[in-house]
């Protein structure tokens, strides 16, 4: 059957694209978002770039050598406004993986965040949405959250992802398990307006 072109015009304009780029490490308590500063994210990507090449390049731009993260893996998309316009987003977590141990992250990101347990409860929960219904009002950390998730599933179904990971990694996940499971279960989530 051929394609029916006019089903949908090409539009005037195209939809850009940008990416956003998670880094986490983790440390005795369990995941740590390092940055989340706009410099993180691009601008609008030109058509002959590709996304997980900006990716590296933005790890050596922050000091962060491609060696040292064993894990690039995009874990979602999302529409945002940028510039008065709809772009897609498309959101990369990083594993870092950083030899001088925990204060370090800190030290070297002053912003850096724990993503444990205690972060996601602080924070609450996101809004819940139908299976067939975007997210509503997504906010930076349900993204972050939503990227572990993806994290935690290929720990256990992709053995390349697991075998890069550290034990510390996997355990930090196993102990999130239950949390990001709920995230979006509106029974579990009864504070969330």
């Amino acid at each position: 059957m051929p394609d029916d072109h006019t089903k949908y015009p090409v539009p005037l304009r195209q939809m850009g694209c940008r990416v956003e780029v998670l880094p986490v490490g983790c440390d005795a308590i369990g995941p740590v978002l390092l940055g989340f500063d706009p410099s993180w994210r691009t601008g609008l990507l030109s058509a002959d770039t590709a996304p997980h090449d900006v990716v590296v390049r933005m790890l050596g731009e922050h000091g962060v050598p491609a060696e040292l993260a064993p894990v690039i893996h995009s874990t979602s998309w999302r529409l945002s406004e940028f510039g008065g316009e709809y772009v897609m987003v498309f959101t990369y977590l990083v594993v870092v993986d950083l030899p001088k141990g925990q204060d370090y992250f800190y030290e070297s990101w002053p912003a850096a965040i724990s993503l444990g347990r205690e972060t996601l409860e602080q924070h609450h929960y996101p809004k819940s949405h139908g299976a067939a219904e975007p997210p509503i009002d997504t906010r930076y950390v349900d993204v972050a959250h939503h990227a572990l998730g993806h994290l935690l599933w290929l720990s256990r179904h992709n053995d390349k992802v697991r075998r890069a990971l550290s034990q510390a990694w996997l355990d930090a996940l196993a102990g999130l398990q239950e949390k990001v499971a709920l995230m979006y279960d509106s029974e579990a989530n009864l504070d969330v307006a």
